[in-house]
């Protein structure tokens, strides 16, 4: 039998994981980054059909959110003088519904803001303004304290696990970077 899993209240902290500069109140939708394989298509000269192969490496990771109204503290992180990249950081309480009890998520990238837009004002419904993040260069997912994922660009073949497995742990040792 499967288990549900919930995640429903998000925080959002740009750069520093005080509690004083939480985007927790005005947080209206973050994505957490998606893993997506690299793919090559090849047709052997004799095959029936075309085959989409892994390259064993993941496309550019996407992360972005949308905070409601203006921030400054957080506007301000782009064009950072010295091109300099920052921690974001995502916690979320996850509710397990079956077994009745709640844990924690931390996504984690490190990146540069690339885009901000404040969109368009309506008496309605006010403003909101969204953000992406781009020149991601690491990249962590925790589920309950434990590893899910974990991708580091610096580190080469050695920088990506799952379920705190190295994936490319041969790769890395062919390569002498193990």
């Amino acid at each position: 039998m499967a288990t549900l899993y919930e995640m429903d209240f998000a925080a959002l902290f740009c750069d520093e994981l005080d509690p004083t500069k939480s985007n927790w109140l005005n947080l209206e939708e973050v994505r957490i980054p998606m893993l997506q394989e690299k793919t090559s298509e090849s047709t052997g000269g004799g095959a029936a059909m075309g085959l989409r192969m892994g390259m064993g490496v993941f496309e550019p990771i996407d992360f972005t959110f949308k905070l409601r109204g203006v921030n400054p503290d957080v506007m301000n992180k782009i064009m950072p003088p010295g091109r300099v990249r920052r921690s974001y950081t995502v916690t979320g309480n996850v509710r397990d519904l079956e077994g009745n009890r709640q844990f924690a998520l931390k996504a984690i990238v490190k990146g540069r803001m690339t885009k901000m837009d404040m969109g368009t004002f309506t008496r309605d419904s006010g403003l909101s303004t969204d953000y992406q993040i781009d020149e991601i260069v690491f990249y962590s997912l925790h589920l309950d304290g434990v590893e899910k994922y974990y991708v580091d660009q610096f580190v080469g073949p050695g920088g990506i696990r799952v379920d705190g497995n190295q994936v490319y742990q041969d790769v890395a040792r062919n390569l002498g970077l193990a």
